[in-house]
């Protein structure tokens, strides 16, 4: 290794490194040759030679062998080279981040990798919500099971009714009369806990199974089965997505708990509804995919070309 240009032009060349490799002292004494006589005078030299050879020399003041004080070389300083500087602390640890891997973009080990949909610009809250359930172009709708659950817990009634009607009496306080009478009592009971779950039952079973909706990409269809003086009939009436023109929701409190409820739906000037499908699953996500399907009519019919008669 050889002494810096600048240090090797004023001060004449000097070994850094004797011939077996071990390092050797280099002095600088004052202008007559001699060591400084005091530590302030040696300082105040090894300043200025900071001050024009910079930081590529080590220099300090030391204790000369001989007596006093000298300012002693050290190994050159290789310069480093320059590298790109950080404006503020943010832009370098950003700068930092976007060379490693964040910690927090990895999932931990078993766990799936969480994606984020945002639908329709509606901003990060709309990723946080339940996402709407997805429709198949042609499909088939029937009531939802939970939506009668006023009808299960009546045939549960009934059944206890005609399991145990004694139970009729130890809730009540009253006594059981002894003999006939009782057993009168206790089998009117049991008669009305079979009627109540068979009404309850019947209902359930011709409310599920009487109404069918079908769904495809023109329309909604009903089909419905009725009895009319005494005949059992089916009819099935549909609205098409071109002539929709309301689509309304109806919901009790029990329903909004449950998410059930009925989609009613109107076309042309009629006040009426032409088609409601009751008790149907989710019936708010129905009516936004009835909605969806009503605009996408009308952009194919605006896009379709006319054809002249002439």
């Amino acid at each position: 290794m050889r002494a810096h240009p600048a240090c090797k032009e004023r001060y004449g060349e000097f070994p850094v490194e004797s011939a077996l490799g071990a390092p050797v002292r280099q002095w600088i004494l004052a202008s007559d040759g001699q060591p400084f006589r005091s530590r302030a005078t040696a300082q105040i030299k090894c300043d200025l030679l900071a001050s024009e050879l910079g930081t590529e020399v080590a220099l300090k003041v030391t204790e000369h062998p001989s007596g006093g004080f000298a300012v002693q070389v050290g190994s050159i300083v290789p310069t480093p080279e320059p590298g790109p500087i950080a404006t503020s602390p943010r832009d370098a640890l950003l700068s930092e981040l976007d060379r490693k891997p964040s910690a927090r973009s990895s999932p931990p080990d078993g766990l799936p990798a969480m994606t984020t949909h945002h639908a329709g610009g509606a901003g990060p809250t709309a990723a946080s919500r339940t996402p709407a359930p997805s429709y198949p172009e042609a499909f088939r709708l029937s009531p939802a099971v939970r939506a009668f659950i006023g009808l299960h817990l009546q045939a549960v009634l009934g059944a206890l009714l005609l399991l145990q009607p004694h139970r009729v009496f130890t809730v009540t306080g009253l006594s059981i009369p002894t003999g006939t009478g009782g057993a009168v009592m206790l089998g009117l009971t049991a008669l009305c806990g079979a009627l109540l779950a068979l009404t309850a039952v019947s209902r359930f079973l011709w409310a599920y199974t009487a109404n069918t909706y079908l769904v495809d990409a023109r329309g909604v269809e009903q089909v419905q089965w009725y009895f009319d003086k005494g005949k059992l009939r089916r009819r099935a009436p549909r609205v098409n997505f071109a002539h929709l023109r309301s689509a309304d929701v109806d919901q009790t409190v029990l329903q909004m708990l449950l998410n059930v409820g009925s989609v009613k739906l109107a076309a042309g000037a009629i006040d009426s509804y032409e088609v409601v499908l009751q008790h149907v699953s989710s019936p708010r996500a129905l009516k936004r995919e009835f909605q969806r399907r009503l605009q996408h009519v009308n952009a194919t019919t605006r896009a379709e070309p006319r054809i002249s008669d002439l």
